[in-house]
């Protein structure tokens, strides 16, 4: 889903003045077009020896959330 300036509702109406606006308040864009929300990530690491195969995030900020999400991509 992009985010672009001057489409689906980021323009100046919604307070967004151009691309940089959009690009500084990603997460705002993001809420207005429709996006799935995210919890607030903390940390982004890969691992040690598989570069970029494994990669390990922790979003946390979410007091609905009851237990934790894992997602494996191949």
């Amino acid at each position: 889903m992009a985010l672009e300036y001057g489409k689906n509702g980021l323009d100046e109406k919604n307070g967004f003045k151009s691309q940089a606006d959009v690009l500084i308040n990603t997460r705002i864009a993001a809420s207005i077009v429709g996006a799935t929300p995210m919890d607030r990530c903390e940390w982004i690491a890969s691992h040690k020896y598989s570069g970029s195969k494994e990669v390990f995030a922790t979003l946390t900020n979410n007091k609905n959330r009851k237990e934790a999400n894992l997602l494996i991509l191949d």
